[in-house]
C-alpha cells in the first residue's frame, strides 16, 4: 500500500466536496477506533496537530496487517531481542527495554512526525501486545507540543482502558 493509495482510503469526513455515500461508507469503515469512536477530533491546543489526527485519525490498531503508516505517523511491530533494533533509531530507553525482553514478547512502536516542520519527529510511544504504554518519547521540547504530547498519551491510556472494559 502506497501514501497515496492510504490517503485515499482514510481522508476526511469534514472536506469541503461532496462524497458519494459508497466512499463515505469507506472512510468511516477504515477510520481507527478507541473503544466505539473514531479518533479523528483531538484539542491539543496546537491547530497544526488538530487538523493532522483530524486528517489522518490516530490508528491504534495493534494488528500487523493495519499499521499506521503515512506523514503523521507510522507503526511498526518489534520483538523482544529483536535484531533490527539497530536500524530503526530508536530512543535510548526503549532500546533497552526491547533489547531485555525475551522473543516472545510483542511491541509496537508508534512514531508521530510533524510533516509542517519537514518531517520533525514528535513523539514515540512504546505499547506493549495489550496496548498499554511502555514508554513514551516527546522530542519537542515548546510546553505546548509537551501539552498536546500529554493529551496524546491520555487518549492511549484511556483507550486502552476502555478495551479492557469491553472485553470484561
Amino acid at each position: 500500500m502506497n501514501a497515496s493509495n492510504f490517503l485515499s482510503a482514510n481522508v476526511s469526513l469534514n472536506n469541503s466536496y461532496s462524497m458519494s455515500s459508497n466512499t463515505r461508507a469507506a472512510c468511516v469503515a477504515n477510520a481507527a477506533f478507541i473503544g466505539n469512536a473514531p479518533l479523528d477530533k483531538l484539542e491539543t491546543g496546537i491547530k497544526s496537530i488538530d487538523h493532522l489526527v483530524q486528517r489522518y485519525s490516530i490508528n491504534f490498531n495493534i494488528d500487523e496487517g493495519q499499521l499506521a503508516d503515512n506523514a503523521f505517523q507510522k507503526s511498526l511491530v518489534l520483538y523482544g531481542q529483536d535484531q533490527r533494533l539497530d536500524y530503526f533509531n530508536l530512543p535510548p530507553c526503549m532500546y533497552m527495554i526491547i533489547a531485555a525482553a525475551s522473543a516472545e514478547e510483542k511491541f509496537i512502536v508508534h512514531r508521530f512526525y510533524l510533516p509542517y516542520k519537514n518531517g520533525v519527529r514528535f513523539a514515540t510511544y512504546l505499547l506493549n501486545e495489550e496496548g498499554e504504554i511502555v514508554e513514551s518519547v516527546s522530542y519537542q521540547r515548546n510546553v505546548k507540543y509537551l501539552q498536546a504530547f500529554k493529551i496524546i498519551r491520555k487518549q492511549i491510556a484511556l483507550a486502552n482502558q476502555i478495551n479492557e472494559s469491553i472485553a470484561a
